[in-house]
């Protein structure tokens, strides 16, 4: 008897454990999770963001700011946009527990908390100039990356 729950414990622990992992951020708007915030800057110019949790790779980030940059042009009703600035990723971490610090004073941790990628663009209508490598067409970037887009 002792063993068979002894063996539920460890059952119904593994499934709470297992519940408790945090799953990569899906492509949504922003909340305490993470996902996608938009900010209008002027009448053709915004500021995109995308932050995922420790578990979203880094490339689906950058991918999901792309993604939103091209969905947020489309939306507005513009052709194609230019990518004036990005940001470096931005990493933050949680703050530490006491007693985690290293003998310079600095914390000692290496897992990160959230990612997060900006960037400026600027929506046109029209061809999307050949010439420009920031420039990208907004549906033909949103067809491209739908596949790889996890909602």
């Amino acid at each position: 008897m002792k063993n068979k729950l002894k063996l539920a414990f460890a059952i119904c622990l593994g499934i709470l454990l297992l519940g408790c992992t945090t799953p990569p951020t899906p492509y949504k708007p922003a909340s305490f999770t993470g996902g996608y915030l938009d900010r209008h800057i002027n009448w053709d110019t915004f500021r995109v963001s995308f932050q995922g949790n420790k578990n979203t790779p880094r490339e689906t980030v950058a991918t999901s700011l792309l993604y939103r940059c091209a969905e947020l042009t489309a939306h507005l009703g513009y052709d194609y946009f230019i990518m004036l600035d990005t940001s470096p990723e931005q990493e933050q971490t949680a703050p530490t527990a006491e007693g985690t610090m290293s003998a310079q004073g600095t914390p000692m941790r290496d897992d990160t908390d959230t990612y997060t990628r900006t960037a400026i663009i600027r929506v046109f209508n029209g061809r999307k100039p050949a010439d420009d490598p920031n420039a990208y067409n907004a549906l033909e970037e949103m067809q491209k990356l739908e596949p790889q887009i996890k909602r």
